[in-house]
C-alpha cells in the first residue's frame, strides 16, 4: 500500500514537471496566469488553487509557517509554486482524461457540483459575494479536480510494483537524497 502511494506520488510529480515544461506565463509574475498545454488558467482559478494552498500551508504549520526560510525562499513563494504545480497537475489529467475518453458520472458531477457550492459559501462569509467569474471558476476547479481523481485511480488501478521496481526506486531515492 505504501509503495503504491509512493509511485502515484511520484507518477503526479513528474506527470506535473512534464507538463510544466509545456506553461508558460502569459502576463507579468504578480498575475500569475498561465498557458498549460495551450489552456489557459484564468487569475480566478489560480487564487482558488493559492488558498487551498494556504489553508494547507496553516494546517500543517500553523501561522510560523509563513516565518518559515525554505533554502532561502519565502513561504510565500513556496506557497505559490505549490500551487501552480498542482494546477498544472490537474489541468494535464483533464487533459489526460479526454484521451482516455473518461468522463464524470452524474454522481461525480452532483459531488463536483457541492464541492464548489461549499466553497463558495465559504468564500463569500469572508469575501462577500461572489463574482460569476469566481462562481464558474470553483465549478470548474471542483469538476476537474474529479477527473484528476479518476485519472489517477485509472492510471493506477491494475499497477503493482514488483520486488525489483521498488528496490530501484529505493536506490534512487538514497542516491538521490
Amino acid at each position: 500500500e505504501m509503495i503504491k502511494r509512493l509511485l502515484v506520488l511520484c507518477w503526479v510529480v513528474g506527470f506535473a514537471l512534464t507538463a510544466f515544461c509545456g506553461c508558460q506565463k502569459e502576463t507579468a509574475v504578480q498575475d500569475a496566469l498561465l498557458t498549460v498545454n495551450g489552456q489557459v488558467v484564468s487569475e480566478e482559478e489560480y487564487q482558488l488553487y493559492l488558498q487551498e494552498t494556504a489553508r494547507n500551508f496553516q494546517i500543517l504549520g500553523g501561522e510560523d509557517s509563513w516565518q518559515t526560510d525554505f533554502d532561502g525562499r519565502s513561504a510565500l513563494d513556496v506557497a505559490k509554486d505549490s500551487a501552480v504545480n498542482s494546477l498544472v497537475a490537474v489541468k494535464v489529467a483533464v487533459q489526460q482524461a479526454q484521451e482516455m475518453g473518461l468522463t464524470l458520472t452524474e454522481e461525480e458531477s452532483s459531488a463536483a457540483q457541492q464541492e464548489a457550492e461549499e466553497g463558495i459559501a465559504a468564500y463569500e462569509q469572508v469575501n462577500g459575494p461572489a463574482s460569476p467569474e469566481t462562481i464558474q471558476a470553483y465549478q470548474q476547479v471542483m469538476a476537474e479536480n474529479q477527473l484528476f481523481q479518476k485519472v489517477r485511480q485509472e492510471v493506477v488501478k491494475s499497477y503493482a510494483a514488483g520486488e525489483a521496481e521498488y528496490q530501484a526506486y529505493a536506490d534512487n531515492y538514497r542516491e538521490n537524497k
